[in-house]
């Protein structure tokens, strides 16, 4: 099998509050006349366009499509995703694929004739979106020749693989059924195309670029031309949903449902759908809905006829255009469009104006949603801390030296985020191969030199160099039976993990060496790694034991027994330290931990370049920082707990980052804080040695 095309980009695809009451606008509205029937179009190749139909629709009937693909080279985080029509809608950036939202066990046929490549669990990995490790994530991959062309088709999040590895597959068969497994936040399913370009797998829009102008995705260094190859496709609908106690709503009736962002929504606006629900904690019976009117983008209203009516046992379902499915539903009859494909608002208006709901959807939903949330989290410098512009897959953090730059693992690649001045943050993923079931380590060499590991298109890992500029170059000499990540680094060493034939254990690398230099003689379950400020010493959690290596003479010993799995090691000036438990301690070769403070035992820990600090979080949530002098500094309480922290030594201050998730399933957002260093209480042992 070529490991190729095991390179998995999985990202799962991914309410509101009432504004101020409005009032109809002073345009004419729109009576609604009956409308027979009308079938959904067909999507089919815009004249003009390249093509190459190969593919059948992967599943039966109708299904939301929850993600698209990115078609922006860059992935832009807050802005979602490019769509192959040239239009920024709701999505997580840089997602090279299409989420179709499919019950589970949903039957998955194949696309075309093909051969089965891959057919079962990929290896465990760490979950961004749920912030664990998972090891159940079951994959499909099919590859398909025609011509002189070959594309390898993924089927990800499975709940079933009813094929083979090697097996041959006609177009129609059933491969697979949808689930929810692995890095998911609901039951969907994640179809990517690559196409395979001499030694390369790129993935492309299986839709092609309908957009104005060349696609951007075409003129990107990791990207190809994407043309249209679909036999029959399924329509690339949205949908937006919501349960009456999420739909805060001023009335009997709420706006359930969005459907928008259909196929050619200009000629078909009946692409675009709306559904109204009784509120049972409301209304027992039926509403009369004559003279209630729908707002959109474009301002015009459309009134619903007389004797339109709505009921907690019937939904009624409000196509824009002519279509109308029977009993339930009415159509308004409109000749264009009413929900913008980006996103926008839709409100429900009684027949005296007054507004009843405002339904955000697409990017105006997430915008919505994520603003008041994060004016919770963090309120603003009046409360110690800053929101950042920053969302949608939020990995590992790390300060440089003095605090200048924060690097962020977001997206599919990487960004650097000034902690003050006029520079701009810089964000970048033209960084190879990207695998984001994985996203790797980041750790800073120097103030100026950020190392992080990215995947390879033979399925390995490297170690590569970005520079503040964002231009990656190759760090570390490729060894061909060897896996690299980055551990830590220190301005004259890296400490990198290396994962052999063998095992995994730990290496080091100096400016000069042409190898890699292994220095540990185990082979390790890589837990926490933390190299001591001086690069004279390399500790790491083995067992429930923190074990040291002395990087000059390479002999090891346990200093400390029976840690948790999960505890979390760093260096605070020359002392090693470990959160476990509900407290933070001190540890020595021999001799019990010492306690720097009991109750601390919350999230993540933060280590500063230089050992100068570490952060953690209380019980309670707020956010501490102790000095290796002693100095304890209080940070901003934090509602719920943070999964990454960094923290550095600024110009008289110290500087705080931390990631939190605003929702459950959602990627968490990231604040900052600048704390003065002026001692507010000495970090005293409390709690004695146990």
């Amino acid at each position: 099998m070529d490991v190729r095309v095991v390179t998995l980009l999985l990202w799962a695809g991914c309410g509101s509050t009432p504004g101020p009451a409005a009032s109809v606008p002073s345009v004419p509205s729109v009576e609604v006349p009956a409308h027979p029937v009308v079938d959904p179009p067909t999507p089919t190749v815009p004249a003009g366009r390249p093509s190459f139909p190969i593919f059948s629709a992967p599943f039966a009937g109708e299904a939301v499509a929850s993600n698209a693909f990115d078609h922006a080279p860059h992935a832009q985080p807050g802005r979602g995703v490019l769509d192959m029509t040239g239009t920024w809608t709701l999505g997580t950036p840089g997602h090279r694929g299409w989420d179709w939202r499919l019950p589970v066990g949903t039957p998955l046929r194949a696309m075309a004739d093909g051969v089965v490549v891959f057919a079962g669990v990929v290896r465990p990995f760490h979950c961004a979106v749920l912030g664990r490790t998972v090891d159940d994530q079951r994959t499909l991959v099919l590859q398909h020749r025609e011509q002189d062309q070959v594309y390898n088709v993924i089927f990800d999040h499975l709940e079933q693989v009813d094929v083979t590895v090697g097996r041959p597959v006609r177009r129609g068969d059933v491969v697979a059924r949808s689930g929810n497994s692995g890095c998911s936040t609901g039951p969907h399913l994640h179809l990517e195309v690559g196409r395979e370009i001499g030694d390369r797998r790129v993935s492309v829009d299986p839709y092609g670029w309908l957009g104005r102008g060349p696609d951007p995705w075409a003129d990107a260094p990791q990207g190809t031309a994407s043309i249209w190859l679909w036999r029959d496709a399924p329509i690339p609908w949205r949908e937006v949903e919501r349960a009456p106690e999420e739909a805060e709503h001023d009335g009997p009736v709420f706006v359930r449902a969005v459907r928008y962002a259909g196929w050619d929504d200009a000629r078909y606006p009946s692409n675009e759908r709306v559904i109204l629900e009784a509120d049972p904690r409301v209304t027992d019976g039926t509403v009369d809905l004559g003279g209630w009117a729908l707002v959109g983008g474009d301002e015009h209203p459309a009134t619903l006829p007389e004797g339109t009516e709505v009921s907690v046992e019937t939904p009624l379902e409000v196509y824009m255009g002519e279509q109308a499915a029977g009993p339930g539903s009415v159509a308004l009859g409109r000749a264009a469009p009413m929900l913008p494909d980006p996103g926008g608002t839709v409100r429900l208006l009684d027949p005296s104006g007054g507004l009843v709901h405002l339904f955000r959807y697409g990017l105006a939903a997430q915008q919505g949603r994520r603003v008041p949330e994060a004016a919770r989290a963090c309120p603003g410098p009046a409360a110690g801390c800053v929101p950042l512009p920053i969302a949608g897959g939020v990995g590992p953090l790390a300060f440089s030296a003095e605090g200048r730059w924060l690097a962020v693992r977001v997206g599919t690649g990487i960004a650097l985020l000034p902690s003050q001045g006029e520079e701009r943050a810089l964000i970048h993923d033209d960084l190879g191969v990207v695998d984001l079931e994985n996203p790797g380590g980041l750790a800073w060499r120097g103030p100026e030199q950020l190392l992080l590991d990215l995947a390879t298109s033979d399925g390995g890992r490297r170690v590569w160099s970005v520079l503040p500029g964002l231009q990656p170059a190759v760090a570390f000499p490729p060894r061909p039976d060897v896996q690299l990540g980055v551990a830590d680094a220190v301005a004259d060493a890296a400490v990198l993990r290396l994962l052999t034939p063998a095992g995994s254990t730990l290496g080091r690398w100096r400016p000069g060496q042409a190898e890699v230099e292994q220095v540990s003689r185990h082979q390790l379950p890589l837990a926490s790694v933390a190299l001591a400020p001086d690069g004279t010493r390399l500790a790491y959690l083995r067992g429930g034991a923190a074990w040291v290596i002395d990087l000059g003479t390479l002999e090891e010993a346990a200093w400390q027994r029976g840690l948790p799995g999960d505890a979390q090691l760093g260096w605070l000036g020359g002392d090693l330290v470990a959160q476990e438990h509900d407290r933070v301690v001190r540890l020595a070769p021999n001799g019990p931990p010492r306690p720097l403070q009991d109750g601390l035992g919350k999230g993540a820990l933060g280590r500063s370049p230089g050992g100068r600090w570490v952060a953690v979080q209380r019980e309670d949530g707020g956010l501490v920082v102790i000095g290796a002098d002693g100095r304890r500094l209080e940070g901003p309480v934090v509602q719920g707990e943070v999964t990454a922290l960094a923290v550095a030594h600024g110009a008289g201050a110290v500087e705080l980052a931390w990631a939190l998730p605003l929702e459950r399933g959602a990627p968490p957002a990231l604040f900052r804080a600048r704390l003065a260093t002026a001692p507010v209480s000495p970090a005293a042992p409390a709690g004695g040695a146990r």
